[in-house]
């Protein structure tokens, strides 16, 4: 693995899904109206077309609603909820996307069983690149009556609504796991919230989990850089932990078993970590931070030498468990910008979750031949940028190759222009 190569999640805010009866409904409409929104009838095109949706056998309520957005500009809607049977779904796919015939610009699905209600947006045509079906089918075998949205943008994500505390959440959440894209994915619940690089990590940790959980009662989890643990009143700490060691010595190794006092966890994307005493310390060292949301604090810093040096003084000390983005602004030939790509999810900042001594090492790799400008770096990327009037094309573009190659690093850029992209 590259020096450069560390685990970052993926954070993302999916919406609950919930139910209502036909009171809630009748609300809704009424809230619509009120707020510039109209429903079902208040347009020819938009009734018809509700109408058709509606008439597909196998759904079983269809609503359209629309509003007046931005510069008088029209906004339309439709909610349909079926049998969560594919021939439903196929059914209303192919209306929904039917070439040359209106069709609302936002569609709200859900998909049925008894148990379970599987629920996403999607704007236009193209859709998400999961099975919803199966999904319903893995969670309706559980028996459990749940809720699930999901959502697609950096990663995929699963909420999971409607049960009672890990013991409902995580039968449903390892039913599921391998019904979702094989991409990096936030898996939450009352309980549990997993974030995971892939389907096989995500299946391992909910597997692990639930065999453990068998044994030894968890409260809740949460799984990022490290497996945080909350027991009920009397647990084992020593015992749990010792649990997941047996099963997977190199996972625990990777991500160790925390044990947090209590019986429940706060969410690892809160956007209120407690950062005061890291905040204070660094303003004490003489460093100016910026506080951002999504646990990041900046903090500006004068070489890429004290990046290397304080990103792990301040791992050691981040016990609120902010993320932590380190820069230095460009100060002439010898010093060029270094910057990492912003994320919305950045990972806190700790002495096993600590990717700046391999930025540190591939900036000076990088910028060994006096050209670059600025360098930006990502757990997976390096971009690099040389002053335009600078002869930079081949000696730099060899010296990248070069540092792709020895380094493993999946994206290269120079000035822009993608220079080593691995499938």
């Amino acid at each position: 693995m590259s020096a450069i190569q560390r685990r970052v999640p993926r954070r993302f805010h999916p919406g609950g899904a919930t139910r209502g009866g036909p009171l809630l409904i009748a609300t809704i409409a009424g809230a619509l109206a009120l707020g510039g929104c109209s429903p079902l009838g208040a347009s020819g095109d938009l009734g018809a077309y509700t109408d058709e949706i509606r008439d597909i056998p196998g759904v079983t309520l269809a609503t359209g609603t629309e509003r007046t957005g931005n510069h008088l500009s029209r906004e339309t809607t439709l909610h349909v909820e079926m049998d969560a049977r594919a021939d439903v779904l196929n059914a209303v796919r192919s209306r929904v996307c039917q070439a040359g015939a209106f069709s609302a610009q936002t569609t709200e699905y859900v998909v049925a069983t008894a148990h379970t209600r599987v629920n996403w947006s999607v704007s236009g045509c193209p859709d998400l690149d999961v099975d919803p079906i199966a999904i319903a089918t893995a969670a309706e075998s559980t028996g459990i009556t749940a809720a699930i949205t999901l959502s697609r943008s950096d990663r995929v994500a699963a909420r999971i609504t409607e049960t009672a505390g890990l013991a409902q959440t995580l039968p449903i959440a390892r039913a599921i796991a391998p019904a979702l894209e094989d991409a990096p994915t936030l898996l939450s619940g009352d309980g549990v919230e997993v974030h995971a690089e892939n389907r096989a990590e995500l299946t391992r940790v909910l597997e692990d989990s639930t065999a453990v959980s068998a044994e030894r009662p968890i409260t809740a989890l949460q799984y990022t850089d490290v497996l945080m643990l909350a027991l009920p009143a009397g647990g084992d700490p020593t015992a749990v932990s010792a649990a997941f060691e047996a099963r997977d010595p190199e996972a625990a190794a990777a991500h160790p078993v925390v044990i947090v006092p209590g019986t429940s966890i706060a969410p690892a994307e809160s956007e209120r970590p407690d950062t005061t005493a890291l905040v204070a310390w660094l303003g004490e060292r003489g460093y100016a931070t910026e506080a951002a949301t999504n646990n990041r604090v900046s903090v500006a810093l004068p070489n890429i030498d004290t990046v290397e040096t304080l990103s792990a003084e301040i791992a050691e000390r981040n016990t609120g468990r902010a993320a932590v983005s380190l820069t230095v602004a460009a100060q002439g030939p010898g010093q060029p910008a270094f910057t990492t790509v912003p994320h919305p999810a950045f990972r806190a900042l700790t002495t096993r979750n600590n990717p700046y001594p391999g930025y540190a090492d591939l900036y000076r790799a990088a910028t060994a031949n006096g050209l670059a400008t600025a360098i930006e770096l990502s757990p997976t990327s390096l971009r690099v940028t040389t002053a335009s009037e600078a002869p930079a094309g081949e000696e730099e573009s060899t010296l990248l190759f070069r540092l792709a190659q020895e380094r493993q690093i999946p994206e290269v850029y120079l000035n822009g222009q993608p220079l080593v992209v691995s499938p």
